[in-house]
């Protein structure tokens, strides 16, 4: 009928829930639920999605000449989730460093926290914590100091 509009519950469901964890894990702001098309909301979406068809070609999604596009987009993927996160951290380290006794007591501070305090942790370690707490991948397991 006119006038009617089809929502995706599903993928409105998915930005609620990153929208949650984004802002109360995190205290990453951004309105995920509303802004549909945004990248980042593209990038997750992107993720889950490759992860499950990973899931369910176990045998053969890794191998190089196969499901390359999907590979490729999730790598690109990755990169752009890394980058927000590298560019969020950076600001709370600083945050962190300046206030050691302001604690927003959320699971991103007892990250960070829990990381000064332990060995030596260069920030891609830091960010390999947060990402993984996220539910990203890593497509370069490499790591390098900032």
């Amino acid at each position: 009928n006119r006038g009617q509009k089809t929502i995706d519950i599903y993928s409105l469901m998915n930005r609620v829930a990153l929208e949650v964890v984004c802002s109360c894990g995190f205290d990453l702001k951004d309105d995920f639920i509303m802004a549909e098309d945004s990248k980042l909301n593209k990038a997750v979406a992107s993720v889950f999605d490759i992860l499950a068809l990973a899931s369910l070609h176990f045998f053969d999604f890794w191998l190089p000449w196969r499901f390359r596009s999907e590979k490729r987009e999730l790598k690109e993927a990755s990169g752009l989730l890394r980058g927000k996160m590298k560019d969020h951290l950076s600001v709370r380290l600083k945050e962190i460093s300046e206030n050691p006794n302001g604690i927003s007591n959320d699971i991103l501070d007892h990250i960070i926290r829990g990381n000064m305090t332990g060995d030596d942790v260069s920030m891609e370690d830091i960010i390999d914590d947060f990402f993984v707490f996220h539910g990203g991948w890593n497509g370069d397991h490499s790591h390098h100091d900032v």
